[in-house]
């Protein structure tokens, strides 16, 4: 699992997004939009940013800046959240390789063990999860793949490492350290404004 505390880290996080960027919206029903909302909202005008129409032509109505910090955070909280949901699909996986062992391949619900398991390992979000999970089962040495996203997401949005490690709850020293692996970020396939 994880080298830090994830939910101190989204909470962190979250209290950071509502500082800098946007409060929960209240309708006027007196529900609230979850900040997580929020984030993905603007996760996703990044990648399919909204037209509108102005003078004639349709024109991106989105108009961060570059680096956009809204977005680090987005993407920070984000990578945690499918972190999360991951690690959750990869056990399922393995729970269907062991129960696709035990089956005859004549046996009807084989192919269907099969199908799932192969469904599910195509589909896993989180580059962080798939490596942690490789790397606590062949024993290899200890990795923080999602402390490196994290961290990764956070400085592409052009936070310094002081406030890197305060979002982290860790050194100054280790969130610099986090920044030089390779990167590990998963949603960045997923959003244009990102190499």
């Amino acid at each position: 699992m994880p080298r830090f505390d994830t939910a101190a880290v989204s909470r962190r996080l979250e209290e950071r997004w509502v500082r800098d960027v946007a409060c929960p919206i209240v309708r006027p029903d007196g529900t609230t939009e979850n900040v997580l909302t929020l984030m993905q909202l603007h996760w996703c005008q990044h990648g399919v940013p909204t037209l509108v129409e102005r003078r004639g032509e349709w024109v991106s109505d989105h108009r961060c800046s570059e680096p956009c910090p809204a977005l680090a955070i987005a993407a920070a909280h984000l990578e945690i959240h499918w972190f999360v949901i991951t690690m959750l699909e990869i056990e399922e996986y393995r729970r269907l390789e062991l129960a696709v062992s035990k089956l005859s391949p004549d046996d009807p619900l084989y192919a269907e063990l099969v199908n799932q398991a192969n469904y599910l390992a195509a589909h896993f979000v989180s580059q962080a999860a798939v490596f942690e999970s490789f790397y606590s089962a062949t024993g290899g040495r200890p990795q923080d793949p999602l402390g490196h996203a994290v961290a990764q997401h956070l400085r592409r949005g052009g936070f310094p490492y002081a406030d890197i490690a305060e979002m982290l709850g860790c050194t100054k020293e280790a969130a610099r350290q986090r920044n030089k692996v390779a990167s590990r970020r998963s949603l960045n396939a997923f959003v244009a404004a990102q190499p």
